[in-house]
């Protein structure tokens, strides 16, 4: 029945009594439940060379939609979802509603517990132009790879938020016509200008590489319902960094690195929400004999502020809303080991760990 139905959507697995009897049970409050997505994407790449040149041009297009309709809580209580799932017996009301063993509608009035199912529906679009050009020299007696890009980029997420009433009625979710209502309709959108130059120097045995990013950030948003809403800001920013590879032989090497991390706060967030910096050091080796790649790089990410963005799951803030999470440090050994056996057709076997 709709009480016992199984699915993969929205399955709730607080309750453990209920998790020990069906691991993959479906609440029937959740038959509404169901996510739409569509992406549609395009790339156009050109390149010229020759033995000491390259220029590559890019141009390209993201278009993808989400409609992800959920059931966010219930009419007349304040108590959320999961509070319900954890404490059955003390919201016994509720948890009947969700669970399809009690309707809606009490007779003679009573508790009216209906469903409020959410659907997160959002567009996105990403589009751009990148030039890249690589010319290898060789400069006071040292091998020169220099390396130049520059790319003119712009995105945009359109937000139209909205809310349902469905009732419980003899274990199965039924629609209440006319009952929707916007909860948030607002665009985000960014023009971007990204340029990097970088110089990698062999010596001997040993490459060098020193690079240079700039980043600048145009950014709008605005609410479609509360005109008076909306915002303009701009980010700039340098981001250097600095690597290094010493061969060891043909088939191995040692590397290291520092280079400066960034992530921009979105348009909506105020002069309040910092952008997120860091600081990332990794050194490791390297190894390949065309059949066998192995990689072990250890790294250390020290955040001088970690951003964080509340959504459905994490946080009990308002959706979308980032906040600053303070310094951080994130450390760690990543092993990473590919390795081709060749039968009748080639097999590739990749096997990576953190």
């Amino acid at each position: 029945d709709a009480q016992e139905s199984r699915g993969l959507g929205d399955v709730y697995k607080r309750q453990d009594e209920d998790f020990e009897i069906n691991p993959y049970r479906r609440y029937a409050a959740s038959q509404p439940a169901k996510m739409d997505t569509e992406h549609k994407q395009i790339m156009f790449t050109h390149n010229i060379h020759n033995d000491d040149f390259s220029f590559t041009t890019r141009i390209y297009r993201n278009e993808y939609q989400r409609a992800w309709k959920k059931l966010n809580g219930l009419t007349n209580t304040n108590i959320s979802l999961s509070e319900i799932l954890a404490n059955p017996d003390d919201n016994e009301r509720e948890y009947n509603v969700i669970s399809g063993q009690e309707n809606s509608n009490q007779n003679g009035g009573g508790n009216n517990t209906f469903l409020i199912m959410g659907t997160n529906d959002r567009s996105y679009v990403s589009q751009g132009i990148q030039l890249n050009a690589d010319y290898a020299v060789k400069l006071f007696d040292l091998e020169h790879d220099i390396s130049v890009g520059v790319r003119l980029h712009e995105d945009e997420i359109n937000r139209s938020h909205f809310e349902e009433i469905y009732s419980m009625q003899d274990g199965t979710a039924v629609f209440n016509e006319g009952s929707a209502y916007d909860t948030s309709h607002n665009i985000e959108s960014t023009k971007a200008l990204s340029i990097y130059v970088e110089d990698s120097i062999t010596i001997d045995k040993l490459t060098l590489s020193a690079g240079l990013r700039s980043e600048y950030m145009d950014m709008h948003y605005n609410d479609k319902v509360k005109t008076d809403d909306w915002q303009d800001k701009t980010t700039s920013i340098l981001l250097p960094g600095l690597s290094g590879f010493y061969k060891l032989s043909d088939n191995a090497g040692l590397l290291a690195g520092v280079y400066q991390g960034f992530s921009p706060s979105s348009p909506k967030q105020g002069a309040e929400i910092e952008v997120e910096k860091s600081i990332n050091y990794e050194f490791g080796g390297r190894y390949n004999n065309n059949n066998t790649q192995l990689e072990v790089v250890a790294f250390y990410n020290d955040y001088d502020n970690l951003k964080g963005s509340c959504s459905q799951s994490n946080c009990s803030g308002e959706l979308d809303q980032e906040f600053n999470g303070g310094k951080a440090v994130v450390y760690g050994l990543e092993n990473q080991l590919n390795h081709s056996f060749t039968l009748n057709s080639s097999i590739d076997l990749s096997l990576i760990h953190i």
